[in-house]
């Protein structure tokens, strides 16, 4: 069973990736898919590589001048969640 947290961060992340694919930008952003897999596959050993894999991909969308201020708020709160995610286990 999924903590609020890890099934607030998955929705987060979907929707990050819905709003991305809507102009066909998500699959330049792999950090997400993997974050995506080590929630829905309860991965505890890829807990610690949440934040890295959202900070990655907020980087690129940065790099990429796909970010917004939508989107940014989204990729914060996406990171503080990961991060409280990994301390709660840690």
């Amino acid at each position: 069973m999924r903590s609020i947290q890890e099934e607030n961060l998955l929705d987060l992340i979907e929707a990050i990736q819905r709003e991305l694919a809507q102009d066909g930008r998500d699959t330049a952003y792999p950090g997400l898919s993997k974050s995506l897999n080590i929630l829905k596959n309860k991965d505890r050993n890829g807990y610690g590589k949440l934040k890295h894999h959202l900070l990655s991909d907020f980087r690129r969308l940065y790099d990429n001048r796909h970010d917004n201020d939508a989107l940014n708020r989204q990729f914060e709160s996406a990171c503080q969640l990961a991060e409280q995610i990994v301390s709660s286990k840690g």
